[in-house]
Parts: structure tokens; sequence; C-alpha cells
């Protein structure tokens, strides 16, 4: 059975944005190969915040840091 705390935690897991510089230092990927397997599906999609910043979605970047190499963009 879950607690209160644990569906809040999961709950924002799944909202939170994490902003690129974030992402690169979780992953030690450089901005250009985030954009290559983001283009290839081999990476989760940014989220343009606004004209010039991005996020990630922590929920998808902590399931790709857990199997990188079997990662694959669900299209919806």
């Amino acid at each position: 059975m879950h607690d209160n705390s644990q569906i809040q935690s999961t709950l924002i897991s799944n909202y939170r944005l994490l902003r690129r510089q974030v992402v690169q230092d979780l992953t030690g990927l450089s901005k250009a190969t985030l954009w290559r397997l983001e283009r290839d599906g081999k990476f989760p999609k940014a989220v343009q915040l606004t004209s010039r910043t991005v996020g990630y979605r922590e929920s998808e970047i902590l399931a790709w840091l857990t199997a990188p190499t079997e990662f694959q963009l669900k299209v919806a």
C-alpha cells in the first residue's frame, strides 16, 4: 500500500521538468549528443518552455538512466 508521500513524490516526478544543463550533468552527454539521441528516438524529447528554453520530464530522464540502451520513445 502506498502512503500519501509516495504518491505525491511519484506525481511530482511525473511532472517536474529538468533544464538541459541538469540533464547534461546527470547523463554526462553533450548538448549535441542529446539532440542526436532525441532525433533518433533514443532519448526523451525536450519540452519547449519558452522560445529559448527547454526542459525534460524528470520521470523520462530517470527511466532513460535506468536502461539507456533499451529506451525507445513511445509514439502516441
